[in-house]
């Protein structure tokens, strides 16, 4: 995100030699974002990534979109419960 891509494939050739995957000639912000998205998958994070980079709402192959409101969660009814002021995330 800072412009460093010379910077930056070193790094995610370093990645993939020790995962055993042919080194890549250049990266961009995309094809980091699908490193880090094989690299963590299971941790939890893709849909923050996703999030953050505005690539949430991109449709997938074969997929639909996710609706705008996914990209906030719904507040826990006992927080609701327990503060008049607050007001649920729209869409639930």
């Amino acid at each position: 995100r800072q412009g460093n891509a010379s910077d930056a494939l070193p790094l995610v050739n370093q990645v993939r030699a020790r995962a055993g995957v042919a080194a890549l000639s250049s990266v961009d912000a995309d094809a980091i974002l699908l490193e880090r998205g094989f690299e963590l998958a299971w941790e939890a994070v893709r849909r923050m990534d996703l999030i953050r980079y505005g690539k949430f709402n991109d449709a997938w192959t074969n997929k639909d979109a996710s609706p705008a409101y996914t990209k906030l969660f719904p507040i826990p009814a006992s927080a609701l419960g327990a503060n008049p002021n607050l007001e649920q995330n729209p869409g639930y």
